[in-house]
């Protein structure tokens, strides 16, 4: 089951003991996108060997991002069936789902991180990463608002420009 980075942040770590018995250096770092932005964020946020992420269009808050999802597809729903549906989807894959919140988790990270979002996400909207972004290490980190960008093409809106910062940060 999928747990929006309660239990997949380990994986991470399992991940990093692998590449560091690989021989790999210890410059390692996170790259992810939407669901795989808020793993990541959770990852920095209790493993001190990442040294870097970098994490495009992700959500702040898991319950608040999954009644914005059942909204748009079923807006007729109440509150409370939503958390209803929500608690029964995260009882069953046995994770508690208020206590995935990447803008909370940004609070322990020490890692440089570059945050980036599309300015027209309508998925995720682009308050997540302000509310993220206020808990991040600001003499580390950086945030990146893609204009006309939406929640699948920051990287085709940002282009050469946006792989420059990218890799200017790294």
């Amino acid at each position: 089951y999928c747990t929006f980075g309660h239990f997949e942040k380990h994986d991470v770590s399992l991940w990093i003991d692998k590449a560091l018995d690989l021989g790999l250096n210890d410059n390692i770092g996170v790259w992810g996108q939407s669901l795989g932005g808020a793993i990541g964020l959770q990852a920095l946020a209790i493993d001190n060997r990442l040294k870097f992420g970098i994490i495009e269009s992700t959500f702040a808050d898991l319950r608040t991002i999954a009644h914005g999802y059942i909204d748009r597809t079923v807006p007729f729903l109440s509150n409370w069936y939503k958390n209803l549906v929500i608690n029964l989807a995260a009882n069953k894959a046995d994770f508690k789902p208020d206590l995935v919140v990447p803008a909370s988790a940004a609070r322990s990270i020490n890692a440089k991180v570059l945050l980036v979002h599309g300015q027209n996400d309508e998925r995720i909207p682009c308050q997540n990463a302000d509310l993220i972004f206020e808990n991040l290490p600001k003499d580390k980190c950086q945030k990146i608002i893609v204009e006309n960008a939406n929640h699948v093409n920051v990287w085709p809106k940002g282009g050469e420009d946006y792989f420059k910062q990218v890799f200017q940060f790294i």
